[in-house]
């Protein structure tokens, strides 16, 4: 939906902080071009209360006094127009409260920006004992900051699409997006391939919790998704509480499937209301019946 002018000027401030003023005047990319590529985002958590008929009763937002008022207000819109499957245990329809992550997006369009709900996460990734669900293993080597990159000073994250065998170990791992947290105009796609290579050498070496009850059980693999955020000292994506209920801005880069993926699974995976360094493997506990504007 477009918004108001205050949350306009809000979204401009953040994303103009991706804008480095030596870069803009240079002039060798126009300002429209500049802010064509920039995007902001929000990740915002809480939880949800369903009835057992599927419609939402309630819903609460952490910190919600450091949401932009208006971006709270969209989140309201949106969240209370939806309805879920209903929740069978034992065969009856249950009342739940179920965890929720929300991603907002900004867009520019025009002079105005369009601000939504693009992906919504029903996932506790804090549930750590569950056995029904694909899992990160606690031990694992954190990814590092690409040293060819350290002079850009360039925050960035990579969703990585991995598959994963029955040993727990990842058997194929593509990445699938960079999303850059500043501009930079000559080295665009080799800023990008640095950040993927990282993403790639660390993610291959983590092993992984697999199913070993539920109706994922006998599979023969698993996939998920795990977006890897690259930070730098000073960052506002790199420090989780202080850019919470901010607007950070990002240039979105070129998306890529992995042939092992089917359309379904590629969908159901393409989540990104997950916490840096979180799984995605697109088996959500509550099943959302309308779209995500609530229609």
């Amino acid at each position: 939906m477009r918004v108001s002018p205050s949350l306009i000027a809000t979204v401009a401030l953040s994303i103009a902080i991706a804008l480095p003023a030596a870069a803009q005047q240079t002039g060798r990319v126009p300002a429209a071009e500049q802010r064509r590529s920039l995007e902001a985002s929000m990740l915002v958590a809480g939880s949800i209360d369903i009835q057992p008929d599927g419609s939402v009763s309630a819903y609460r937002l952490q910190h919600a006094e450091r949401l932009p008022p208006e971006a709270a207000r969209i989140v309201r819109q949106t969240v209370t127009g939806w309805r879920f499957e209903p929740v069978l245990v034992d065969g009856v329809a249950r009342p739940v409260t179920s965890p929720m992550r929300l991603r907002l997006i900004a867009r520019p369009v025009g002079d105005d920006y369009v601000v939504s709900v693009t992906d919504a996460s029903f996932f506790d990734d804090d549930d750590i004992t569950s056995t029904e669900q694909l899992r990160i293993d606690r031990q694992r080597p954190a990814p590092r900051y690409p040293p060819r990159m350290v002079a850009e000073g360039i925050p960035a994250t990579a969703y990585v699409a991995l598959r994963i065998g029955r040993d727990g170990k990842v058997s194929d791992a593509m990445v699938q997006q960079v999303n850059l947290h500043r501009v930079i105009y000559s080295r665009l796609d080799d800023a990008r391939n640095e950040f993927a290579r990282a993403a790639l050498t660390a993610l291959k070496r983590w092993t992984f919790h697999v199913p070993t009850t539920g109706p994922e059980s006998d599979a023969e693999s698993w996939t998920g998704v795990i977006p890897v955020t690259f930070c730098i000292e000073g960052a506002l994506i790199c420090d989780r509480d202080s850019h919470y209920g901010r607007w950070v801005p990002h240039v979105p880069g070129p998306s890529t499937q992995p042939a092992w993926l089917d359309d379904d699974q590629a969908r159901r995976l393409s989540n990104t209301a997950i916490a840096d360094n979180g799984l995605s493997s697109g088996h959500e506990r509550l099943q959302l019946l309308t779209s995500l504007d609530g229609d």
